[in-house]
């Protein structure tokens, strides 16, 4: 029964710190530039956050899917974070999407 409760203790630990990663939000297919922007950003976020920066990619055509998916649904996470370019400008500028610059700060 002790071993019982020590594997379970030890299995809630891991998930837990699992769960309290950031996640960096990349609205892009690996390998494209702002991926790999996205992954040197993660390591040097990693540095002065003192936690694991895992990078989530989002692809679709012009990033639209990708930032969408963060404003409606993870933008409220706080462990949750995006990086962004000048062509999502572009985008909610000529095309339908969800997201408005006004919700957003610039953080680097």
């Amino acid at each position: 029964m002790k071993k019982l409760i020590m594997a379970l203790a030890m299995t809630v630990g891991l998930a837990t710190s699992a769960a309290a990663d950031y996640t960096l939000i990349v609205p892009q297919a690996p390998g494209k530039g702002t991926s790999v922007w996205g992954e040197i950003i993660a390591k040097n976020l990693e540095k002065f956050l003192g936690e694991p920066v895992v990078v989530r990619h989002i692809p679709g055509a012009r990033d639209i899917p990708g930032f969408n998916k963060f404003h409606n649904d993870l933008r409220f996470d706080d462990k949750t974070i995006m990086v962004a370019h000048g062509g999502n400008g572009v985008s909610y500028l000529l095309d339908k999407v969800d997201y408005d610059y006004y919700y957003y700060e610039l953080i680097g």
